[in-house]
Order: C-alpha cells, then sequence, then structure tokens
C-alpha cells in the first residue's frame, strides 16, 4: 500500500491508528524514547492549497472553517502532533516538528505560543529554518545566482 507521496506504508508509524498513537503517548510518559520527530501530512497546509478554489484556510482560521474534509483530515493529524508535543513538554522529552515555512500550521496559536517560547532561553525550545535545496530538493533548473529559495522550498522545524 502506498500513502499520498508514493512511499511506502508503514502503518506502525501511522499516528491515526489508536494503537500506534496510545503506543507513542506510554513511550513518552516512560521516557522510553529520546526524541520524537513529528511531521504531518502538508497537503492542505501548503502554499500550493491557498490557491485552491475549495481551500477554507486563511489567516484568521488557519484551520478552516470545518467544510472541506480533507482540510479536516490535516487538522486532526496536526492535532495529534499539538497533543503529542504537549505531553513531550510537561514529560521533559525532546521533540521536533517540521513543516513547510509557509504552511498554515505556523498561523496556530499553538504554534505561535511555541515558537514564542523560543525567545525565552530558558524553555530550551528552538526554531531552525533551513533551506530544503540543499537536501537535494531545489527547483528545475535553479542557478546559484538567483538566490534563496527558501519561500519555496523553505522548511521550519521546531525543536
Amino acid at each position: 500500500m502506498l500513502d499520498a507521496v508514493g512511499s511506502d506504508y508503514n502503518p506502525e508509524g501511522d499516528l491515526a491508528r489508536p494503537e500506534v498513537f496510545n503506543s507513542v503517548v506510554a513511550e513518552i510518559i516512560e521516557h522510553k524514547v529520546y526524541q520524537d520527530h513529528y511531521s504531518p501530512s502538508c497537503s492542505t497546509f501548503s502554499s500550493m492549497s491557498h490557491a485552491n478554489r475549495f481551500s477554507t484556510r486563511t489567516d484568521d482560521r488557519p484551520e478552516g472553517d470545518g467544510t472541506n474534509p480533507s482540510e479536516e483530515d490535516g487538522n486532526l493529524g496536526v492535532l495529534a502532533c499539538i497533543f503529542l508535543i504537549t505531553m513531550c513538554l510537561v514529560h521533559g522529552q525532546f521533540f521536533s516538528f517540521e513543516h513547510p515555512l509557509t504552511s498554515w500550521v505556523w498561523k496556530f496559536p499553538f504554534f505561535k505560543w511555541l515558537i514564542a517560547l523560543a525567545a525565552t532561553l530558558r524553555a530550551r525550545v528552538f526554531v531552525l529554518e533551513f533551506d530544503g535545496c540543499a537536501y537535494d530538493a531545489r527547483p528545475p533548473g535553479w542557478r546559484p545566482y538567483e538566490g534563496d529559495v527558501r519561500m519555496r522550498k523553505g522548511y521550519r522545524l521546531v525543536t
């Protein structure tokens, strides 16, 4: 079975499965993992979705208006990550969360708050923005003199 991006589907990593989600929560509480990395689907959060006439996400309502089933599925994935990140913070576990720079996710109040924590050194939350092009994600035909392409292929990692 293949997922939406064509990679092999791994049921053991599917947070939509209750047994997987509950297992991750237990591992966080019991300090069985050193770090968890979360990167939910960005298909309804990315800049490409901004042009979709069925998109209901806006700056004021990055979660959408609840009428688009694809956006609601995306919201559930992000909600699972928000819960797990909160569990990591409460239990002193390391985490990382990755999404494109132009994602609607960064307009969610939780992520605004999380990024604001990065300004507090005692919070030990860090924000890294990196160019996906450095990891073989350059646009076709890109030349160095064209400059920074992070807005096209940039990512933000909160850890």
